[in-house]
């Protein structure tokens, strides 16, 4: 077949979020403490939002293939665009539809009717308080609670999916452990527990947001409590809480998470023009960490605290935990098998135990440009190594060139002492299971186009795939590490690629 060479591989091509979250105006019908739409409203700064850039947005995300779309505000029931955008985002099929309110309007059962017959939805209520009292204070509206509990029990009766979010603050967080009751009763499928975000908190002075925004060390014992009684009742039961310092509930990190599902939020301003964000990398942007927090074993999955945060209470609650410590809160004794595994596969490479940081769904390390971790089985992606229930697996987490990947390559699977799989998986690894399979359909789209009787399959002992010939004949058809210039399939014996 001779020498035949194909470009380098492009990044895989632009596609939209998951999900996108367009946000129909600041109008509300509360005025929640931490939040700037009611202030917006309140001011009179707050419009009614046209529905051609909404429909615009919506075609733009399905032309990308986003799956899932959320419709949020303010409160996103009370703009004229509301109901024509929901029969949009229906005729265009997305997987799921989710409408983010505070459940005043969906207290009429009319207007649930009205909404269910353009088909069916997802529905994730703002419920502010695990009481009456809480969520009626922190709404700033007598009665909230009762309408939001009457918005769910109509939903309910369509059957739609529930879900339920809040922004924890000075007037709620000891009505925590109550939203126990609150899911059970309501058939809430999913909670989310965040913290009061200045950014969002709307034009506050700092002494403002020092009379809502509690210490987490103060919050901790609350949301212990909700976690151990949510764990008693479902331990699958989806409960996580956003933001929170992992160093201040260790027990429970695998209920902590600062970040998502990627995530692109159409924000909009007070002019209703709406903008294109990265959810988290904006969420995170005001956020710091402690001077001790880089000896955390939290320090890699953690993004600190908000920077009014510090100016208010300070850091000095913040205080670093070992994996070592962390492992101790498990009775069930996983995570001391976890830490076991991992200490034994950073001895092997030269690296010290301090080096280990909470990285779920297991325990990871860095090593001269390449990142190591140690998982649960199946849990954490291509394999390289396995022990007992761990897996190990790997990915470049700097500039790396391929004669220095396949050098570390090969060192690792002469240290590491567990079972470890063929060195191609290794390098497969390395080069991203994303880049090796879009290699892999460049090469089967080159054999299509090539003479009768050439046929192609994967290669068990390298990256890349075989290619039969017409005389049968075998000839290894090498990927190329990301960065290279081309992608060259040859047919020597020592098959190579070009830089």
């Amino acid at each position: 077949m001779g020498v035949v060479h194909l470009p380098v591989l492009d990044p895989a091509p632009a596609e939209a979020a998951e999900l996108v979250e367009i946000q129909l105006g600041h109008m509300c019908n509360n005025r929640c403490v931490f939040c700037s739409s009611g202030q917006a409203t309140e001011m009179g700064q707050a419009l009614p939002m046209d529905l051609a850039p909404v429909l615009g947005a919506l075609e733009r995300a399905k032309r990308q293939r986003a799956r899932k779309v959320t419709f949020l505000g303010g409160e996103p029931t009370l703009q004229r665009a509301f109901l024509p955008a929901l029969r949009r985002a229906t005729d265009l099929g997305f997987e799921e539809i989710e409408i983010f309110t505070n459940g005043v309007k969906a207290a009429r059962r009319s207007f649930v009717d009205e909404v269910a017959a353009i088909g069916p939805f997802s529905w994730r209520f703002s419920i502010q308080g695990g009481n009456l009292q809480a969520h009626d204070e922190a709404v700033v509206k007598p009665g909230a609670f009762l309408r939001i509990c009457r918005a769910m029990d109509n939903v309910r009766e369509h059957g739609h999916r529930i879900t339920a979010n809040a922004c924890i603050n000075e007037l709620s967080y000891r009505s925590l452990p109550d939203y126990v009751a609150l899911v059970k009763r309501y058939g809430i499928e999913q909670l989310h527990i965040d913290v009061v975000r200045p950014s969002s908190a709307g034009q506050r002075t700092d002494e403002y947001l020092g009379e809502v925004m509690p210490r987490h060390v103060d919050m901790a014992p609350y949301f212990d409590e909700m976690l151990t009684a949510f764990e008693a009742w479902d331990p699958s039961f989806d409960v996580n809480v956003g933001n929170f310092p992992y160093c201040l509930l260790p027990k429970w990190s695998h209920r902590i998470h600062h970040g998502g599902m990627d995530t692109l939020t159409l924000a909009a301003d007070l002019e209703n023009d709406l903008t294109e964000k990265d959810k988290y990398e904006a969420q995170h942007s005001d956020k710091l960490h402690g001077p001790r927090c880089r000896a955390c074993a939290f320090e890699r999955q953690c993004s600190g605290v908000f920077d009014a945060y510090v100016r208010i209470h300070g850091t000095d609650e913040l205080r670093p935990i070992t994996a070592t410590a962390w492992a101790a809160l498990d009775a069930s004794g996983e995570r001391a098998a976890l830490v076991e595994g991992a200490r034994s596969v950073a001895a092997a490479l030269g690296v010290g135990p301090e080096a280990m940081r909470v990285d779920e769904p297991g325990l990871s390390f860095d090593d001269r440009g390449v990142r190591v971790m140690v998982a649960p089985r199946g849990q954490a992606g291509l394999a390289v190594g396995r022990t007992g229930a761990l897996d190990m697996v790997v990915s470049v987490v700097a500039t790396l060139g391929q004669q220095e990947a396949e050098a570390w390559v090969d060192r690792a699977r002469g240290e590491v002492p567990w079972d470890v799989a063929p060195r191609a998986v290794w390098i497969a690894a390395l080069m991203g299971t994303d880049h090796v399979a879009r290699g892999r359909a460049a090469i089967a789209e080159l054999v299509g186009r090539a003479r009768a009787g050439v046929r192609h399959e994967p290669n068990p002992t390298w990256p890349g795939v075989r290619v039969v010939g017409t005389s049968g004949e075998v000839e290894d058809v090498r990927i190329a590490w990301p960065g290279a210039p081309e992608l060259l399939v040859r047919d020597d014996a020592a098959p190579s690629i070009r830089k």
